[in-house]
């Protein structure tokens, strides 16, 4: 959409012998230079929408890092891990010790059985008075001793299944996991760092399209205006094709704008920030700075 909304600017502001000659124009083709500029601006590079800060859950030295600034990143993707070696010794020792309680309830189960049984024959028989009612007695006295036991073997089983995934969920807090699917737009710690819980580290921007914004010198105002056409130049390369851009948003504060690091730019600029959007397959990176200039006119 972006290209077609420029091409239609453009043509009004060629040259007559370069009309007719035009083919399928790209995202990158040059703009005429006789194009009338209202406005120029510096800005960079971001995703549309606002990052997150992700943070440690625990405290720890950072032994892997999983991902690349600017790598694309799926919900639930593994990002960085901390060194977790209590954890993991507590999570084994939790499996070992659920491991006996799970024998004990089978051994417990056996014994009830095998009680069950003894007093299910001696039933009968002390009944008929061949075997003495006090033998009889003391079989379903066993019966009800084995039962207690299972009910106190399969309590300890289940309280070693707590215990067992409390140490588990403890020791996933040791690997930070995305929540949403995004990119990596900065990495703010490396292996062998240690963080603290609640430190950050890294930045995730959404996923969605690429956008720049703009700091627009309040001089300006009046003369950039929605859906207005744009031209977007990487400041690192001079020479670099143009891209096709288009306003999105104006924003409606002017503030102090940021510290330029250029010998002699004024410090005390009042800008409003500008949102470009950009076509999908701009190849500009997530922080990237570039100079804005705007055509004269609406789309």
């Amino acid at each position: 959409m972006l290209k077609k909304l420029f091409k239609s600017q453009l043509l009004a502001s060629m040259v007559l012998g370069l009309v007719g000659c035009l083919g399928e124009e790209k995202t990158t083709t040059r703009i005429d230079k006789a194009a009338n500029w209202q406005a120029v601006a510096r800005g960079w590079v971001e995703a549309d929408g606002q990052p997150r800060k992700l943070s440690a859950l625990r405290n720890g030295m950072v032994s892997e890092v999983l991902a690349q600034e600017g790598q694309a990143i799926a919900k639930g993707q593994v990002l960085f891990k901390q060194d977790a070696l209590v954890a993991e010794s507590q999570v084994r020792q939790d499996e070992s010790m659920l491991h006996e309680h799970k024998l004990a309830v089978q051994a417990a189960r056996l014994d009830l059985a095998i009680a069950t049984r003894e007093a299910r024959r001696l039933g009968p028989l002390a009944a008929d008075n061949t075997v003495m009612k006090r033998e009889y007695d003391l079989a379903r006295d066993a019966k009800q001793q084995a039962k207690l036991k299972l009910q106190m073997a399969e309590a300890g089983y289940n309280h070693g299944i707590q215990m067992l995934r409390s140490t588990q969920a403890e020791l996933k807090q040791f690997v930070l996991e995305s929540p949403v699917d995004g990119v990596l737009a900065r990495l703010l710690v490396h292996p062998g760092e240690y963080v603290s819980a609640g430190d950050p580290v890294l930045e995730l921007a959404p996923s969605g399209p690429r956008v720049v914004r703009a700091q627009l010198d309040e001089s300006f105002l009046g003369k950039v205006k929605f859906g207005q056409m744009v031209e977007v130049l990487p400041e690192s390369r001079k020479d670099a094709a143009p891209l096709a851009g288009m306003v999105l948003r104006i924003g409606q504060v002017v503030g102090p704008g940021l510290p330029s690091d250029e010998a002699g730019a004024r410090q005390d600029m009042r800008v409003v920030d500008c949102v470009i959007a950009l076509d999908a397959d701009a190849p500009l990176l997530l922080g990237q700075r570039v100079m804005v200039r705007f055509l004269g006119g609406k789309a």
